[in-house]
């Protein structure tokens, strides 16, 4: 009866180890594959966060292009309200400045850029809206204004 006992003690003894074994070793794959499952989600959420940022920025950039081009056109219909044409648009922004280039590098309105340090401006006077960067400068935004069919300035943003 005792070795009966101890033999079925010992019965339940392995199957309780086997038990614990296998269950280990399924939280161990499950373990993995939720890791697994985790990382493809979040990856696909942050691609698409990307992608929507980008296209919300793409959309803003081309706002601001499209608003500079009609100042340029209104600007262009009367070049002696230049002036007032940008204070009335201009933000209230202190960081933000507005201006009109002439070929040599002078201002009709606004500050003085450099022709170097955004390459937007030299786009410009070739007759194309650009956005440019400068590190520790910031984004500008250009665009033409004609004299008929040429480029007689840029205004910028």
């Amino acid at each position: 009866m005792i070795n009966k006992w101890v033999s079925k003690r010992r019965r339940i003894l392995v199957v309780l180890v086997i038990a614990i074994i296998v269950m280990g070793f399924v939280g161990v794959l499950m373990n993995i594959r939720l890791k697994s499952l985790l990382r493809t989600y979040m990856e696909r959420q942050v691609t698409e966060q990307a992608r929507t940022l980008a296209d919300l920025s793409s959309e803003q950039f081309e706002l601001e292009i499209h608003n500079l081009e009609n100042i340029a056109r209104n600007i262009m219909e009367d070049e002696n309200e230049a002036e007032s044409i940008l204070n009335l648009v201009a933000d209230d922004n202190e960081n933000i400045s507005m201006g009109i280039l002439r070929l040599d590098g002078t201002t009709l309105v606004g500050y003085s850029l450099s022709f170097s340090d955004f390459n937007g401006i030299q786009k410009s006077f070739r007759g194309h809206s650009a956005v440019s960067y400068k590190k520790g400068l910031g984004v500008l935004f250009t665009t033409p204004i004609y004299d008929g069919e040429n480029v007689k300035y840029v205004l910028y943003k």
